[in-house]
């Protein structure tokens, strides 16, 4: 069946639905969407997407596809190829969703499948937060959800999107190449794991070992990649499940301080390729998120408390709770240190979380603390990060650091680095930080000593991604488009991209065709 050729509005629910095939055999009917206009579809269903594509071997082509309330093509199945449209203006109305959507909660979907040369822009996202309705809001461009796997995703041109344009959620076993990120409003790009103590792993586990098994040994299978690995067997020994993937020779583009150019959890360079990319943010460093910190600066301290002073049973100067679980939690000078209870309450304060004192905000300056940390219980997780907090203004912190106390003293440390004041987050109120504590255990007391924070030397964000293993050979550099205020995409001639390995990407025929 081929759907061509129509413009199809104002539907109660999806423009196009085309479903069909064998899974197990990958045979299928050959059904294509082509040259279609559809738009203001999902007048009643707020779910409904421009074109939904399901089974085997079906298409979505040339399509001109906007002002939806959710995904533009959203698709499950097998050698499923969407490709050649132009989709903007979607998930007006709703949030985590994108312009092209698949999971794989099963593990064999989307395998197979293409998405490649498609126009995406302005995926707008609206969502509930206390203050009301916000958008832009959390939504993406392309978005490989849930463990999707085995999907070529090649010379997409994906702009103007309010998180990620591309949001990989666990996807494994894919190719991200030759493609144009551009203009996230948090990211330009992000690979978000699972891992064997998360919810989406265990609750999904049986699913994806049925899935798995219903088409393990099946010939057409065969060359489909990875598929010799169990899903029973995917956790690997760092505890990362997230695998597979080449990211290479893509541009990520930005124009906005502070925006990042990627963002990376619980997934290894071990197990996962992202090189020979191009990275730019309008000549503003390079932020990643990555904070490695140098030697200390000379100088005294700036904290420095052994605890030898306070007066035992009280709460020292300049500490205090954050959250206090119950109002038999303590925060208090004994034996010459620092004495917290740790606690397990119900919400808005379900853990303890403790201060420190004042230390005045440097923008762009980074610092270390040291400490002696030991617990009453064998083990006690803790996480220690740098904040900052003006009550009506808003809140701010560091990533933090997760460390295990033992019942014996040890000695750990945590840097982190401030906003710039160019930076996308940085506030005028940000004057001072403090040493933020939480205590993850239901029980038990967690002893803190010698407490040191000092200024050091700040690296560079890129150096240290690169130090972590992505991008050893990707370059920072203007890309040279052709006029991208103006949302030409096109690469100049003389653009560095080339050199990379990038491909000129056929923009003139992507779209409705006469």
């Amino acid at each position: 069946m081929r759907v061509s050729h129509n413009e199809i509005s104002y539907t109660g629910s999806n423009g196009i639905s085309l479903s069909g095939g064998d899974r197990k055999t990958l045979t299928g009917p050959g059904h294509v969407a082509a040259d279609n206009h559809i738009h203001h579809m999902g007048v009643f269903n707020k779910n409904a997407c421009g074109i939904s594509l399901y089974g085997v071997d079906n298409t979505a082509t040339h399509n001109h596809i906007h002002d939806g309330p959710r995904m533009g093509v959203q698709m499950s199945g097998n050698n499923l190829i969407v490709e050649y449209n132009h989709l903007h203006h979607l998930c007006l109305e709703t949030q985590d969703g994108g312009a092209i959507y698949t999971g794989g909660r099963d593990w064999i979907s989307s395998r197979g499948s293409k998405w490649q040369y498609n126009l995406i822009h302005d995926v707008i996202g609206c969502g509930q937060e206390s203050g009301g309705l916000k958008h832009p809001w959390f939504t993406f461009g392309l978005y490989p959800d849930d463990n999707s796997g085995g999907i070529d995703i090649i010379g997409n041109i994906v702009y103007r999107v309010a998180h990620t344009p591309i949001h990989m959620h666990n996807s494994r076993d894919c190719i991200v190449e030759n493609n144009i990120f551009a203009l996230g409003g948090k990211f330009q790009f992000d690979l978000h794991g699972w891992t064997k103590d998360q919810r989406f792993y265990t609750s999904h586990l049986e699913t994806m070992i049925k899935g798995y098994e219903s088409v393990a040994g099946q010939l057409a299978w065969t060359s489909m990649r990875n598929m010799d690995l169990h899903p029973k067997d995917a956790i690997r020994e760092d505890g990362t499940m997230m695998s597979g993937n080449s990211f290479q020779h893509n541009i990520m583009f930005g124009d906005t301080p502070g925006v990042k150019y990627g963002d990376i959890r619980n997934a290894s360079p071990k197990y996962n390729t992202i090189d020979y990319n191009l990275a730019w943010n309008g000549g503003h460093p390079i932020v990643t998120g990555i904070n490695q910190v140098g030697p200390d600066k000379a100088g005294a301290p700036l904290v420095a408390e052994n605890f030898d002073s306070p007066e035992p049973g009280k709460t020292p100067k300049g500490w205090g709770f954050n959250h206090k679980p119950n109002k038999d939690v303590q925060l208090v000078v004994a034996d010459g240190a620092l004495r917290v209870d740790c606690a397990l309450g119900t919400p808005p304060n379900p853990k303890s979380v403790f201060h420190g004192p004042d230390v005045p905000i440097k923008p762009g300056a980074a610092y270390r603390v040291k400490l002696r940390v030991k617990s009453t219980e064998p083990t006690a997780k803790i996480s220690l990060a740098f904040a900052s907090f003006k009550n009506g203004a808003g809140y701010w912190q560091t990533g933090s650091t997760s460390i295990t106390a033992t019942s014996e003293w040890q000695e750990v440390e945590a840097t982190g680095r401030m906003l710039r004041e160019n930076e996308a987050g940085w506030k005028p109120w940000m004057t001072a930080f403090w040493l933020r504590v939480d205590c993850h255990e239901p029980k038990g007391q967690v002893f803190f000593d010698d407490v040191r924070i000092t200024e050091a030397e700040p690296l560079d964000e890129w150096a240290a991604w690169q130090n972590a293993g992505w991008d050893k050979h990707s370059l920072v550099a203007d890309p040279l488009f052709v006029d991208w205020q103006k949302d030409d995409f096109r690469l100049k001639p003389e653009s560095p991209a080339f050199k990379l390995g990038f491909k000129k990407i056929p923009v003139e025929e992507i779209g409705v065709r006469e």
